[in-house]
């Protein structure tokens, strides 16, 4: 399996997006996380697309990939774009909410790489490009992880997640990463056909990898590690013969099965590892999945727009999942891939979904038999890393760093599953010229003159628009920031300036005025804060974040009345928590004792030793035997 030509620059450049990706991070800002990765995926893809473009346009022929992968990618973002269209906050969902960004231009970002990769016109070159920039790759992590877990952390960022391996967002990130790669690594390092020094790195990998899983202690970690390493093992044994293959490969099918049945009991609580399912992480997500198939059986044909889970969690927890969390604390996501794109687009979408995994998993099989024996360790390794992101996406969702490393690794193994499937057609007024010689037939095509000046035309309009469009989360988080470092300073007029640019940029997210009212508060700027507030209820009436604190806010500035609507409007918005019911009660007592004692009933029914319940029979002036 020789590379049959040198690798382009667009070759070299799209092996390594998912590694580019990973590493991408701003260390300074208010979420360093996944607005960068945003912006340079959008950004890169748009570059590709552009070589590619101008490629045709020299070459004077379009050339796509037409395999079954493709043609489910692109059933996908359509049904997925449907989603936003019919959404309450069509921009909010095409960008995704600040915290995530795991819109749909997330999405289309990472499958157009993956596009690309399953029309490369030589998927082993791409498939090694790719091992060698990821083994890289993991090798910086893992050792930023080690003096992260040392205590020496060369870029420390202010952010709600503490400990965490910073270019990767948070520790399940973090393990889900670098578990994934486990199989990729181990197959090299006993690839006995590849150089040294790559095969000493593949160990490195190995050893980063274990820092990863470790130090980020994460449940979806180990389950990509252990996904990544049984497809590993199986691609090892189909090399070998005789009992050995014979006997291990129903040997791992059945590891794998008892695994998989003992994960899935113990999640929710049943089984031998019934203490997996009592973890917090464990116990929220089961919140989320619940709310999650509540809104698409409301909902089953549109859901509730795509990445909208923030809008409407509130609407469908349980009243257990609202006393789990501060009144004021959004929840963005269903933490499970497949959930999350039910409630945002419907049965539909759910659909689509599972059949782009259905094909993937078709294209990955194909790729590895059609594989030559000395290619199937590489051809192996890719399939091994996209099984691990696809399983643990099942309580997980998808960032950047992960999203774009499936879709790639997907493009790849079907670029080799369909070798033949890239499709071709001359540009109109095109000349081909096919000359016969001695039994073989060459036939060159020379473009139209327009050809060149208009693919620069497209290229440059594609560049400028990504980074018009694809950075603006991230100049809005820019900004963002700058308002923390003001708040940190007590510049009142900076706070005020900072977020106010953020949200115009920004201008349908809502977290921007309601993050700028907090600041405002915390530095005695009430009426500022209240008029923030507003704003933010302007983009969302019912955002019950920013009722309670304007409510807080008007209560300190003496305006009662004003106060008391917007509690009782973020009641009838969050009817199931009880400590915001206490609260009420507790502002309601004097004016209104008839509703300040039905909310003590229903936290009495709910949870007779509130730890506020006594302050409010006090306030009351009852008894417990009342």
């Amino acid at each position: 399996m020789s590379i049959s030509r040198r690798p382009s620059r667009s070759d070299v450049l799209l092996a390594a997006t998912p590694a580019i990706v990973a590493i991408t991070g701003w260390f300074g800002g208010r979420d360093p996380f996944e607005a960068p990765k945003l912006a340079v995926t959008s950004v890169l893809v748009a570059v590709l697309i552009g070589a590619a473009v101008l490629r045709s346009g020299r070459r004077g022929t379009v050339a796509w990939a037409g395999s079954p992968w493709s043609a489910a990618v692109g059933l996908f973002l359509f049904v997925a774009g449907v989603a936003v269209l019919t959404a309450d906050n069509s921009l909010a969902a095409f960008f995704g909410v600040p915290s995530r960004q795991i819109g749909w231009l997330l999405y289309a970002s990472a499958g157009g790489v993956g596009l690309l990769a399953a029309a490369s016109s030589d998927g082993v070159s791409l498939a090694r490009l790719f091992r060698r920039a990821m083994l890289i790759v993991l090798v910086v992590v893992g050792v930023y992880g080690v003096l992260q877990l040392l205590g020496a952390d060369p870029f420390p960022v202010s952010s709600s997640v503490s400990g965490v391996f910073v270019t990767l967002s948070n520790p399940n990130f973090a393990g889900a990463w670098g578990g994934a790669l486990l199989g990729l690594a181990g197959l090299t390092s006993i690839d006995s056909s590849l150089p040294r020094w790559e095969r000493g790195m593949a160990v490195a990998g190995v050893l980063a990898s274990a820092v990863l899983v470790v130090g980020a202690a994460s449940v979806v970690g180990v389950v990509a590690a252990g996904v990544s390493a049984a497809v590993a093992v199986v691609v090892w044994l189909l090399g070998r013969t005789g009992s050995l293959r014979r006997v291990g490969l129903p040997v791992v099918g059945g590891l794998v099965g008892v695994a998989a049945v003992l994960g899935g009991l113990g999640t929710f609580q049943m089984g031998p590892l019934a203490r997996l399912g009592e973890a917090t992480g464990v116990v929220l997500r089961r919140f989320y999945w619940d709310a999650a198939l509540s809104m698409a059986g409301d909902q089953p044909l549109t859901g509730v727009g795509f990445d909208r889970f923030v809008r409407f969690y509130r609407s469908y927890r349980s009243p257990a999942a609202a006393d789990q969390v501060e009144v004021t604390i959004e929840t963005d996501a269903a933490h499970s891939v497949p959930l999350h794109l039910l409630s945002g687009g419907g049965v539909p979408l759910l659909l689509v979904w599972l059949v782009l995994v259905a094909v993937g998993a078709w294209a990955a099989v194909r790729a590895v038999r059609a594989a030559e024996r000395g290619g199937r360790m590489l051809v192996g390794g890719v399939a091994s890393v996209w099984a691990a992101v696809t399983v643990q996406s099942l309580a997980s969702f998808d960032v950047a760093a992960l999203l774009v490393l499936s879709f790639v690794c997907a493009g790849i193994l079907a670029g080799l599953a369909w070798p033949d499937a890239t499709k071709s057609m001359a540009l109109p007024g095109s000349t081909v010229d096919t000359v016969v010689r001695k039994k073989r037939t060459t036939t060159t095509t020379r473009p139209p003159a327009w050809a060149v000046p208009l693919a620069w035309t497209l290229a440059g309009l594609l560049v400028a628009g990504a980074l018009l469009v694809g950075t603006k989360p991230f100049r809005a988080e820019l900004a963002a920031n700058t308002g923390q470092e003001a708040l940190a300073a007590g510049r009142t007029d900076v706070v005020q300036q900072a977020w106010s640019q953020a949200g115009s940029i920004a201008p349908w997210e809502v977290d921007y005025p309601y993050r700028e009212g907090l600041g405002l508060l915390q530095l005695g700027a009430l009426e500022e804060g209240v008029e923030a507030f507003g704003r933010a209820l302007g983009i969302q009436s019912d955002h019950v974040a920013s009722l309670v604190s304007r409510a807080r806010a008007l209560d300190a500035l003496q305006r009662r009345d004003e106060a008391r609507e917007d509690y009782l409007t973020a009641l009838e918005h969050e009817p199931q928590h009880l400590d915001l019911k206490v609260e009420v009660a507790l502002y309601v007592a004097d004016s209104d004792r008839s509703l300040a004692e039905e909310l003590l009933a229903e936290v009495e029914a709910r949870n007779p030793d509130h730890e506020q319940i006594e302050i409010l029979r006090e306030r009351l002036a009852l008894t417990p035997g009342d």
